[in-house]
């Protein structure tokens, strides 16, 4: 028997409208069920190709049971591999999860999978079809990670009626990126008091909630904001992007990332009561933001220490707004932009 450099067949997808039907499915279940899932128990790495495999039971066909004799042919030549286990401390709880978005042709379900470590050691995982069909990718993400959420708490009570104590599972690190669902961060963010990464690069949301000050282990925040559609623009305390006193209770923040839309009023308006606390971070070092006037990078004499990027103006071409003849003095700082009226911008700047 040939032996496969991998347990499934990469760009493939099988389906149930594939290939003709067996005329004897008995030998397809009884290799499928009576022994391929008995083998996932010490192979994760099979886990995905017999997940599928599985989904064709009822009428399976000879493309199924040529994708059943590919896992065979794998198994085969890595007959030596299985799961090592070894003594480790802390005993932390770390899970994982992924999410192929539509992966069934057949019902347009999104498969999931998720594997949890004790220490070092693989103790966890799963390859499911998820039970609903998500509308993007970041949703099949988040399904996904709604099932892993579940197992870490199953362990730990496991390992509790074991006399076995564990740390409390605890987020430090949360990324949802180009998100077109996800508008609102809720006041419970501030509840993850072991947070450390806050990533909404490209996740357009309406404002900070006041409780991001709580988050005193935030090292790095990353947030996109979008212009409400409904023009409520006004520059009251309610309407604050973001709340005042926020960001300089952050103290251990090293990266600061602000996308804003350059039409938005509420920012305009509180640009300076920002800057103002944005001084106040001894840590950080790289700072990205908008500017809606020119003179405001006078304030930021101080900072060339740290690695920054701005936009400047209200422009939305993509270009630095022009400065007025009477802002010479701009071109007698070394350590501030020289660029007048737009003239000798480099193509990185512009």
């Amino acid at each position: 028997m040939e032996e496969s450099p991998t347990p499934g067949c990469l760009g493939r997808t099988l389906s149930q409208a594939g290939g003709v039907s067996l005329a004897d499915p008995a030998e397809y279940r009884r290799v499928v069920v009576g022994a391929l899932q008995y083998v996932t128990m010490t192979r994760p790495d099979i886990a995905f190709a017999v997940n599928r495999t599985c989904q064709f039971m009822t009428h399976p066909t000879d493309v199924h049971w040529l994708a059943v004799k590919r896992i065979l042919h794998y198994l085969k030549g890595t007959i030596s591999h299985g799961l090592r286990f070894q003594s480790s401390s802390p005993l932390d709880l770390q899970g994982y999860s992924d999410a192929d978005r539509a992966s069934c042709l057949d019902d347009r379900c999104s498969t999931g999978g998720f594997c949890i470590f004790l220490g070092l050691n693989l103790v966890s995982w799963s390859s499911t079809n998820l039970k609903m069909v998500s509308k993007s990718s970041d949703e099949s993400e988040f399904w996904s990670l709604v099932t892993l959420s579940a197992e870490p708490i199953w362990i730990q009570a496991l390992l509790r009626e074991l006399c076995i104590s564990v740390p409390a599972p605890t987020l430090q690190k949360f990324t949802l990126r180009s998100c077109e669902l996800f508008k609102e961060l809720r006041d419970e963010i501030g509840e993850l008091c072991h947070l450390e990464v806050l990533d909404l690069e490209d996740t357009e949301i309406t404002k900070l909630p006041v409780t991001i000050g709580k988050l005193a282990n935030l090292t790095s925040l990353k947030v996109s904001f979008y212009l409400p559609v409904n023009g409520n623009r006004k520059n009251d305390p309610a309407n604050r992007i973001i709340p005042h006193n926020v960001i300089s209770r952050l103290s251990q923040l090293e990266e600061l990332s602000l996308d804003v839309n350059p039409e938005d009023e509420r920012w305009n308006a509180s640009i300076k009561d920002i800057l103002k606390e944005v001084f106040c971070l001894n840590r950080l070092h790289f700072l990205k933001l908008h500017l809606p006037e020119v003179f405001l990078l006078n304030g930021l004499r101080n900072l060339s220490w740290m690695h920054f990027k701005f936009i400047v103006g209200n422009n939305l071409k993509r270009i630095i707004s022009r400065l007025p003849h009477a802002s010479i003095k701009f071109e007698e700082q070394e350590s501030c932009l020289k660029y007048m009226n737009g003239v000798g911008i480099p193509t990185e700047i512009n």
